[in-house]
């Protein structure tokens, strides 16, 4: 039985150690590749996948900053958000791709 729990213990703690590596690489990617300031004349925000990518033109739309990335999920594009409106105050509507 001590064998057992020892074993499973280990277990548990190879994988939050492995969560917790995931997570803090994941940060660090996402700070170091992207730049979260944008000019302070935009107010409209647009997130999401390949679809508002290629469909929603930022020249077209006043004020409107298009940082949407293929392949972004919804995990990344919340990140990006959050860090986002913590930096650039002066965003006051988000349009976010649902697929």
């Amino acid at each position: 039985m001590k064998v057992f729990l020892k074993k499973i213990l280990r277990f548990l703690l190879i994988l939050s150690l492995g969560f917790t590596f995931l997570v803090i690489g994941t940060k660090a990617i996402v700070f170091s590749t992207f730049d979260f300031s944008i000019p302070s004349e935009k107010n409209i925000l647009i997130l999401g996948d390949s679809h508002t990518q290629c469909s929603m033109d930022d020249n077209i739309i006043a004020n409107s900053l298009n940082m949407s990335e293929s392949a972004d999920t919804y995990f990344y594009s919340y990140i990006k958000l959050k860090n986002i409106i913590t930096y650039n105050k002066q965003i006051d509507t988000l349009v976010l791709a649902y697929a």
